[in-house]
């Protein structure tokens, strides 16, 4: 981690765009932020990366596959602001949260309700193997649900 001074010089440039409203998410690797984009009044999820530890292959292979992805079911990378300690991908934002927490909040999904996401995982899944691609990471908590 970098010192208190290069930490807050690398908010301040995102900060510049955005503002930070609430934590989404924490993960091993990044931490996801809901923020309000200031010149379009829109929001977005900005996923933190920290650069270095040898976290900067890793970082760099998500980036230029997430650049990759142009398809409806498939969260769209609106920003990348680099820094010297972190990487901030800006990123569509999914209102309605999780799978985990849409099942938590309403109990198990009737086949009516499930067979439309899963259609739309389904192709989401496929376009990604067309374009060379695997997930390796399909779970609940990744199936993000907008409005």
């Amino acid at each position: 981690m970098g010192s208190v001074a290069q930490v807050v010089a690398d908010l301040e440039n995102l900060t510049d765009h955005y503002i930070i409203l609430r934590t989404l998410g924490k993960g091993i690797f990044a931490e996801v932020k809901l923020a309000f984009h200031l010149h379009t009044e829109v929001q977005v999820a900005v996923k933190i990366l920290e650069n270095g530890n040898n976290n900067d292959y890793n970082n760099k292979t998500e980036i230029e596959i997430v650049k990759l992805l142009e398809h409806p079911n498939i969260i769209k990378l609106f920003h990348i602001i680099n820094t010297k300690e972190y990487t901030f991908m800006v990123m569509e934002y999914a209102a309605q949260g999780n799978l985990v927490s849409h099942i938590e909040k309403g109990g198990c999904l009737q086949e009516e309700q499930a067979q439309p996401i899963f259609t739309q995982l389904v192709c989401a899944v496929h376009y990604c193997h067309k374009n060379n691609i695997a997930h390796r990471d399909i779970k609940l908590d990744n199936i993000l649900l907008d409005g």
